[in-house]
Formats: structure tokens, C-alpha cells, sequence
């Protein structure tokens, strides 16, 4: 698995869906760019098919 940063928490909704947040203050901007380095670094696109 990856790790999360320190300040990003993966919160468990129900079923198969799940919400990265922040786990302590802070802008929406700042948290749209940690999500945003996060993917870049870390995600991958798939196929619905997938």
C-alpha cells in the first residue's frame, strides 16, 4: 500500500467508498493542492473496464 501524508487522513463512508480529508486545518486550496500532489505522485487511471 502508500502511505498517506501526515496530513491526510482515508475515511471510510460505507461500502466501497471512501473520502481523503484533512486531518487537521487547513484551506480548501491547500488541501486541493496536497490532494492534487498526492494523485500526481502516487495515482494511477483505469479503465472502467478495470
Amino acid at each position: 500500500g502508500v502511505e498517506l501524508p501526515d496530513d491526510l487522513i482515508l475515511v471510510h463512508k460505507f461500502g466501497d467508498y471512501y473520502s481523503l480529508q484533512a486531518r487537521k486545518s487547513m484551506t480548501v486550496d491547500e488541501l486541493n493542492a496536497k490532494i492534487t500532489d498526492f494523485l500526481t505522485m502516487y495515482g494511477e487511471c483505469l479503465t472502467k473496464e478495470e
